[in-house]
């Protein structure tokens, strides 16, 4: 869902200009001559501004979101299509959780280990690490052969027996039913 379904830009811009008080101040601490809206004041190690309101410490988009677009539902993400941390434009925001946002972060190879794969590779050889984003088999930590895996994708009882088992953590044996581990 984008802020585009909930509110059209010549809505945003009128409720932009009917604002007064805290929430205009907010407001105007953005620079809207461009496409993103910039936040002019402070910025975190993480580059996105940050500002009391309601009793709380908040993030600026998040701030503006709730001034001009509604409440943002418990525990969720706000989203940014323009992958610019400074922008608070509702219309460049949507709304998601952790898996929709690490999903964007991966397909537009915005996460380090993409921009840098060698440092990534350097960083897991000096940590003692070999090929271990491999699954299944191909893992050289693998503790499971295929066999094993496809019993126990057929076992019935509770994870913790089957885990004692195979010697494996109860964790990985759900994770296997679940189709997240060797997934084959």
């Amino acid at each position: 869902m984008t802020s585009e379904n909930l509110v059209g830009l010549a809505e945003l811009a009128d409720r932009v200009e009917a604002l007064d008080g805290p929430s205009r101040e907010v407001i105007e601490r953005l620079d809207r001559t461009g496409q993103c809206w910039l936040w002019t004041g402070p910025l975190d190690h993480a580059g996105r501004g940050r500002l009391w309101r309601n009793g709380k410490i908040m993030l600026h988009h998040r701030a503006v979101w709730e001034i001009l677009v509604g409440p943002i539902p418990e525990g969720a993400l706000l989203c940014h299509h323009c992958d610019n941390p400074t922008c608070a434009n509702p219309a460049h925001i949507y709304i998601g959780d952790g898996k929709t946002n690490a999903r964007d972060m991966f397909s537009r190879e915005r996460h380090w280990t993409q921009r840098d794969p060698e440092r990534a590779t350097r960083i897991g050889r000096e940590n003692g690490q070999k090929n271990t984003w491999c699954r299944g088999a191909g893992n050289p930590k693998a503790k499971l052969t295929a066999e094993q895996v496809s019993e126990i994708k057929q076992a019935p009882g509770s994870s913790y027996a089957i885990a004692a088992r195979f010697g494996v953590n109860a964790s990985t044996i759900q994770r296997i039913k679940r189709g997240d581990a060797w997934n084959s």
